[in-house]
């Protein structure tokens, strides 16, 4: 008997990480398509989905800690930026004294 190399809770729908990542599963097949890589890159964790099967009904399947070490690392660059904010200097308008 052949062993699953994942248990089914270490494993997360696209509706689950939609949820987690506040995108809509219909955006994330979006930036999963041919079209967006060819302009942007493969987006770091939606590129990590896999499916459970050949067919077109088969499920977008991600591993749950690659969606949480996502979302950690986000979390993280946000509070490095938040802690050495950006300030801009307003500057002089062109056609103003």
């Amino acid at each position: 008997m052949s062993e699953q190399p994942h248990r089914d809770d270490d494993l997360l729908d696209i509706n689950e990480v939609a949820v987690r990542t506040g995108h809509s599963p219909g955006t994330i097949r979006e930036l999963l398509v041919n079209g967006y890589v060819a302009r942007h890159g493969v987006h770091p964790l939606y590129s990590l989905g896999f499916k459970t099967g050949a067919g077109d009904g088969s499920r977008l399947l991600w591993m749950r800690s690659d969606v949480e070490g996502f979302l950690l690392d986000l979390r993280q660059a946000a509070a490095r930026m938040s802690a050495h904010p950006v300030t801009f200097m307003p500057t002089r308008v062109r056609g103003t004294a």
